[in-house]
């Protein structure tokens, strides 16, 4: 049977932010009244998820295809090394990972930063701008099959070919008159463009952060980290509260930066070679939690109720949209489903 719940962030993940093992405390980003609670006490597994968020639709019947690929292998791999690396008694200084043990990191942290509905929603922000340029790289294949071949039979088969996997429909159109074809191309952007972009990205553009020189750091000892429900960020650092959310996987001098436990930091700086592990200012400390609050989506976790966290990230009140979002997520599997099935997924 198909999974319901489809957890964006891991609950063994979570777990290091609980004191019962069970429960966790979250500050929500979004509230219908101003009556509230800025924090509540919730439990691990019934947080952190949305109903069928990776379920892929093949010949009209949902799947848990992609769900069961992160688990294999982003998720399941790097229990072991994110247990050692986030063990309390753990001296930074002493701590030896293996070349596959930094790898399970990696990966868990290149997972984190494209899994989650904050990237769902910049991403239908990027194909809606992209879109175009896609479209037209296409049809110039097209035209240029078209002038050499004229089988439109072979010319669909070249282009389901190339666009497989998407909502997207190519209707060739021969026009009885004239010597010329109508090409029109139709798509929806949504779910089954953003796990495809997902596992483009997992299986081939994630080979340029596993090169990179990656470093635990530790925050300063009066300092428990926040983690949140977009929790690997990829940063612009230009001076102290200088900073943007739009660095690339290799763009020269982003940081990319995943907290593993209130006290622990997966980070690295694209084309630095300095690997050493390190403890961090107070200072320094203050100012990469504000932005792992600044980088959440709708929750915020922390260990322990933080009573200023007003002042680090405000929250909205608005009825309105908290009503539009909630009905649009509850709807989300069915229409989405809906538009897979109409282009034949």
């Amino acid at each position: 049977m198909i999974k319901e719940r489809n957890h964006f962030v891991p609950q063994y993940y979570l777990k290091k932010w609980s004191n019962d093992n069970h429960t966790i405390w979250i500050y929500r980003t979004l509230v219908s009244h101003s009556k509230v609670k800025y924090w509540e006490n919730k439990s691990i597994k019934g947080n952190g998820y949305y109903s069928y968020l990776y379920a892929c639709t093949s010949n009209g019947m949902a799947s848990d295809e992609i769900e069961d690929w992160l688990n294999v292998h982003f998720e399941n791999p790097a229990v072991n090394t994110f247990r050692k690396v986030t063990d309390e008694n753990i001296n930074l200084r002493n701590i030896k990972l293996k070349k596959g043990e930094w790898q399970s990191l990696i990966k868990l942290c290149a997972a984190q930063l494209v899994r989650t509905p904050a990237n769902f929603i910049n991403s239908m922000e990027y194909y809606q701008r992209i879109f175009p340029k896609i479209t037209k790289t296409a049809l110039n294949k097209l035209i240029i099959k078209l002038k050499s071949d004229s089988s439109q039979s072979m010319l669909k088969g070249e282009t389901e070919k190339t666009l497989r996997n998407l909502p997207i429909k190519v209707n060739l159109e021969k026009a009885s008159r004239d010597n010329f074809t109508r090409i029109t191309v139709n798509t929806k952007i949504g779910r089954a463009y953003w796990l495809s972009g997902i596992k483009y990205l997992l299986e081939n553009t994630i080979k340029v952060l596993l090169n990179y020189n990656w470093r635990l750091l530790k925050v300063h000892e009066d300092i428990e980290l926040f983690t949140s429900d977009n929790p690997a960020m990829c940063i612009n650092y230009y001076e102290k509260n200088n900073y943007d959310f739009k660095g690339g996987w290799g763009n020269k001098n982003s940081e990319i930066i995943f907290p593993l436990s209130p006290k622990i930091i997966l980070y690295t700086k694209v084309g630095e070679s300095r690997k050493s592990h390190e403890e961090l200012s107070y200072t320094l400390s203050c100012e990469i939690n504000k932005m792992i609050a600044e980088h959440a989506f709708r929750e915020i976790y922390a260990k322990d109720k933080v009573y200023n966290i007003q002042s680090v990230r405000k929250r909205i009140i608005d009825s309105e949209k908290f009503k539009q979002e909630l009905d649009w997520w509850k709807s989300w599997h069915t229409n989405q489903g809906k538009i897979e099935n109409e282009y034949g997924l």
